[in-house]
């Protein structure tokens, strides 16, 4: 129950505005879950299936948001509350390693997206490849249904998480579960 998949992109440093129009929408009307994200965001290609989808800025390689669902019979023999309850910062942080991703939490809450328990993160992280690191912060929202995580997370730079955070909040805020 406790592993997540997280999995972080290179990303770029451009600025957008807090009030940026979060007027597109992505909607899996099989599985019933949906988010908004920026007008002028795109959807990404992706090399590996792990992600529903990842959506960001069509100009440059950063300010991305995934959305990664997992399914798990062992997911049922928990409440949705209780899985919540019962998930700590450490087991997304080992949830993370377990992927080949390392992930330190800066934040964590428990919260509700609509009416179903939740829990919302920041955390710092890095990507490398072929011998570039970058910094990253990510916000995440995870949110148990049934023998279904969804998880929801944008990630950036560290230099310019500041100034993609309201945005970001608005992103993780428009996630809807039916």
């Amino acid at each position: 129950m406790k592993t997540f998949l997280l999995a972080f992109f290179l990303l770029g440093c451009v600025q957008q505005s807090a009030t940026a129009q979060i007027s597109k929408l992505f909607r899996d009307a099989s599985d019933g879950v949906a988010f908004n994200y920026p007008q002028a965001w795109e959807k990404k290609p992706q090399r590996t299936t792990q992600f529903r989808i990842i959506v960001g800025d069509k100009d440059t390689v950063g300010d991305n948001c995934m959305l990664s669902t997992k399914t798990s019979a062992q997911l049922v023999q928990y409440s949705d509350e209780d899985a919540i309850r019962g998930t700590s910062a450490r087991d997304i942080e080992n949830g993370a390693a377990a992927s080949g991703t390392r992930l330190k939490i800066i934040s964590f809450e428990r919260t509700k997206v609509g009416n179903r328990p939740a829990i919302y993160y920041e955390a710092r992280s890095e990507y490398q490849s072929l011998g570039f690191k970058v910094d990253l912060v990510v916000a995440a929202v995870i949110v148990k249904v049934g023998d279904r995580l969804y998880e929801l997370g944008c990630s950036v730079a560290s230099p310019v998480y500041e100034t993609q955070k309201n945005l970001f909040s608005s992103v993780l805020g428009s996630l809807t579960i039916r």
